[in-house]
């Protein structure tokens, strides 16, 4: 006699497909968040490092972080840099009119290289403490991270500098951080370095700007203030200025001491009120001052 195996109707069946896809439902937005919070947890990680080699270079020359340099110590410290420059890409418009009897006292050159972010971390020993320019992308940014492949991949500082407009740089697409100018390693606990980049409050113009204190250049207005109502942008924000792996209102703060925070809005205007008073900084100023402004990666 024939034994008579009993299959799955398809209302059963339909029962049980229905129950996983409640489950998944109910699993993937929690998936999801342990993402987010891991992305941040290694986010905080780049930043440390990008911290620890800012601290060691500070201690190589005196102290001075690179937007803190004179002319002078600037025209010495990244003139390398530009010879390198112009022997592995041979001489373009940017680099090769920073030659030697013009570094000393060229304010462009100054402005470029130690205070925008797509060129101060090119110094040679940054270079090789951090080892690419992947240490400039965060896991919460994944907007910028084909920019950033493609800067390591075409790096002309092995993994560095992908020639991009007349000059090398880190292309600010694939720049995930910005760089607080009043960032001053003699001053430690308070004084801010480095945040992700998600910042919403300055109106850009013209264009997003990514330098520290230049008016000069209506192509590419370089001053990017930040004052007490800057929050952390979100979905609802420019999306220039959005990680997508960071929520509305939230974001990271380096330190000069190396500690870093992963902060709400509220943390973040406490952290610039402090820093302003710790640096002698203005920050409810209309204008703020030099030591309230950042060079960060963005998206015009």
């Amino acid at each position: 006699m024939k034994k008579i195996i009993k299959a799955f109707t398809l209302i059963e069946l339909l029962v049980v497909i229905a129950i996983i896809g409640i489950l998944a439902s109910m699993l993937l937005p929690t998936l999801a968040k342990a993402k987010k919070k891991a992305n941040r947890l290694k986010c905080a990680s780049k930043m440390g490092g990008n911290q620890k080699a800012l601290t060691a270079f500070a201690s190589d020359h005196d102290s001075s972080l690179p937007w803190m340099m004179t002319p002078e110590d600037v025209a010495y410290t990244y003139g390398e840099l530009v010879e390198e420059a112009n022997q592995l890409k041979g001489k373009n418009e940017d680099w090769a009119r920073w030659n030697h009897s013009q570094r000393a006292g060229n304010e462009n050159f100054t402005r470029h290289v130690s205070a925008d972010i797509r060129y101060l971390f090119l110094e040679n020993t940054l270079r090789q403490d951090l080892a690419s320019s992947a240490s400039l992308h965060s896991p919460s940014d994944p907007r910028a991270k084909r920019t950033n492949d493609q800067d390591v991949k075409d790096g002309i500082f092995n993994g560095w500098g992908r020639s991009w407009w007349k000059s090398a740089q880190v292309h600010q697409r694939g720049i995930s951080y910005a760089v607080h100018k009043s960032g001053d390693d003699a001053k430690g606990s308070g004084s801010i370095t480095m945040l992700t980049r998600n910042l919403e409050g300055v109106k850009a113009h013209n264009r997003v700007p990514n330098m520290m204190n230049n008016w000069s250049h209506n192509w590419d207005p370089a001053h990017r203030a930040i004052r007490p109502t800057e929050t952390w942008a979100g979905p609802s924000n420019d999306k220039r200025v959005v990680m997508s792996g960071m929520d509305q209102g939230q974001g990271q703060i380096a330190f000069a001491d190396g500690q870093v925070q992963q902060s709400d809005d509220a943390g973040l205007q406490e952290a610039m009120r402090q820093n302003a008073e710790l640096v002698g900084g203005k920050a409810d100023s209309p204008t703020a001052g030099e030591n309230q402004q950042i060079t960060r990666g963005s998206w015009w």
